[in-house]
């Protein structure tokens, strides 16, 4: 059974206080948030206890610390609670931009529709796209209509790609989208929440549901080199199983700017 997302935060009210915080005002400080606690809760606590509870959080993956160093609520937390998701995206709205959402049942299904929405995101400006994953996105599977579109995104925008985990089959997959006209590094210390592309003003953040995140961990780690045992493992586990997959649509200038700026220096310290 899967971990009820909540239950970080059951029964610690201090956990559950910073977020209530969060979800009033975000992002907030350590020390913003040290005061909201010393003003809600009933017993004193000391600024050593709230930044461990703040980095616990973190870990748990409820957090998010920004640029600024400041703490958020992760949206991909968030939107595993439908309610708390409308407190915090504000009915689809937030500062980053408005957010739209789209749930797959397969990878197949979400690979199909990410080539899509990037193929047709507008970019008359013609920026570089960025992109940033944990592991590589296999490309197999993908149908002839897939394979065109992807052409053509590539021919028109130069794309550069950060795969954060140095594996060999990570390598293996750089080699194939080197030969498509990216730009990749396999191997970073840049981190983000959620993989993403970001092309134009249009950010496309991915949440891989807990079994698929695992199966992507455990073959990108098995797996020495990209061979037919290693095809067949991710067709039959990742690309054709039952999977929940939501992609998150941000359409916002300032963020994207933001992300593009991120990966861009990692390129060029390069």
């Amino acid at each position: 059974m899967a971990q009820n997302p909540l239950s970080p935060i059951l029964g610690n009210n201090t956990k559950a206080t910073i977020i209530q915080t969060l979800t009033e005002k975000q992002p907030q400080t350590i020390k913003e948030l040290h005061n909201s606690l010393q003003k809600n809760l009933n017993k004193p606590t000391t600024y050593q206890a709230t930044h461990k509870t703040v980095n616990e959080l973190v870990q748990e993956n409820i957090l998010v610390k920004n640029s600024e160093k400041k703490y958020e609520i992760s949206k991909a937390w968030a939107y595993q609670l439908e309610d708390l998701a409308r407190i915090v995206t504000k009915d689809g709205t937030t500062k980053k931009g408005s957010i739209k959402t789209y749930s797959f049942f397969t990878f197949s299904e979400f690979a199909s529709a990410i080539i899509k929405l990037v193929h047709d995101a507008p970019n008359p400006e013609n920026h570089p796209g960025v992109c940033i994953t944990k592991h590589a996105w296999p490309p197999i599977g993908l149908s002839k209509h897939d394979c065109e579109l992807l052409t053509e995104l590539l021919a028109k925008t130069q794309y550069h790609d950060i795969s954060t985990k140095n594996t060999p089959l990570g390598k293996a997959f750089a080699k194939t989208l080197e030969k498509m006209g990216k730009k990749v590094i396999v191997g970073s210390k840049l981190s983000h929440p959620m993989d993403f592309i970001c092309t134009g003003n249009d950010v496309f953040e991915v949440i891989f549901d807990e079994k698929t995140q695992e199966e992507l961990d455990r073959i990108f780690c098995q797996h020495k080199k990209l061979d037919e045992n290693a095809i067949t493992d991710i067709l039959q586990n990742i690309i054709t199983k039952p999977s929940q997959i939501r992609i998150l649509h941000t359409n916002s200038q300032k963020y994207a700017q933001e992300l593009r700026e991120k990966i861009m220096r990692e390129f060029k310290d390069d």
